[in-house]
């Protein structure tokens, strides 16, 4: 259980922003963000692709590759699980079973890891200590528990020694265990869910960089692979945004404009009382399940702040990382400090 917190404390602000291969535009209103390589910008939201299970199972297959895919409207060779920079959202519920056939074409090998779940990590399961060897097929199978918490989790190569440059070459995805909206009053049960996943990449010769990866070096930040995208709500509505850093190295410092972020659940741990925050820290890997809404009409952001990791570690620049454009309608909104609507005694809040 996540014990109530109400605020995080506020980060080092970094040095200057690092130089960029692509310079901003002097016009505020036609400012792009600096990238490492030529990119399209500011164009819909678009969700990467979702599997959903059925009858209890969710069956795909992974061939694992060097390929070539598109990362904000330019051409990047990289690794991938099913042809995208963005592995697809796998989306359960608690007790299904995840199959996956895997075929590694990578040339090296590679394993598989269900970031956060509570699995068997022997045998053909979560067995980040197996080897998936170069062009061989490998059964995986996820029994998820019947009583593992709902929230966002995420997925990866977890081979020791080659963890870092295979992640940082695609090989992550977002996965999804259902019932979350369920422990939420009934008018937010049906609210819009955006998975929102953080990966950030280095290009040379159109390809992502895998040697010698400096974290601290200039990069490209990406939602959803995408740069900057910009995602349409009607003023006052509830969205639940599914924040994930499934990057390999960076850090985030995440900030709206015109907004808080209400935490429901951490690291796919649901909360005992919902917190705001004005901003929420990311390391690689972290997540929050947040509620959002803009109370007033306008163009918004999302944007990640300076951030330092200490004197011997990384420095990182603001980037905006997504833009929110306005409509009108009005929902229900939790307020700071309700108690979700908890159907297990031992989440109830505490006093």
């Amino acid at each position: 259980m996540i014990s109530p917190v109400r605020t995080l404390p506020k980060a080092d602000a970094a040095g200057p922003p690092s130089p960029s291969l692509i310079p901003v535009a002097t016009n505020p209103a036609e400012e792009q963000v600096p990238t490492t390589f030529h990119t399209e910008q500011r164009q819909p939201l678009q969700a990467p692709v979702e599997l959903r299970s059925a009858n209890r199972q969710l069956r795909t297959a992974f061939t694992v590759e060097p390929t070539t895919f598109t990362v904000a409207g330019a051409k990047v060779k990289g690794y991938a699980y099913q042809g995208n920079y963005i592995g697809p959202t796998l989306r359960v519920h608690p007790g299904d079973t995840v199959r996956i056939d895997l075929t590694n074409r990578l040339g090296e090998p590679t394993n598989l890891h269900g970031h956060g779940m509570f699995m068997s990590p022997i045998g053909i399961s979560d067995n980040v200590l197996r080897v998936m060897k170069s062009n061989s097929f490998n059964h995986v199978v996820w029994k998820l528990p019947p009583d593992i918490e709902p929230g966002t989790y995420w997925y990866h190569s977890h081979l020791h020694g080659l963890v870092e440059p295979q992640i940082f070459a695609g090989l992550s995805g977002v996965l999804i265990v259902d019932g979350l909206e369920q422990l939420l009053p009934p008018e937010l049960q049906t609210i819009q869910q955006q998975v929102v996943a953080l990966k950030d990449l280095q290009v040379k010769d159109d390809a992502i960089v895998t040697k010698n990866i400096d974290s601290s070096a200039p990069t490209t930040r990406t939602v959803n692979g995408q740069v900057d995208p910009v995602l349409t709500v009607q003023t006052n509505q509830t969205q639940m945004l599914r924040l994930a850093n499934i990057g390999a190295d960076i850090w985030y410092r995440l900030k709206l404009s015109g907004s808080q972020f209400t935490v429901i659940a951490q690291d796919a741990n649901p909360v005992a009382h919902v917190w705001t925050a004005d901003e929420l820290v990311l390391p690689p890997g972290k997540r929050y399940d947040v509620l959002v809404k803009w109370p007033e009409p306008g163009t918004h952001t999302l944007e990640t702040l300076p951030y330092t990791t200490g004197p011997d570690g990384d420095n990182y620049p603001q980037r905006r990382l997504m833009t929110r454009c306005r409509s009108a309608a009005t929902r229900f909104q939790m307020s700071p400090g309700q108690p979700l609507w908890l159907r297990r005694l031992r989440l109830q809040p505490t006093t």
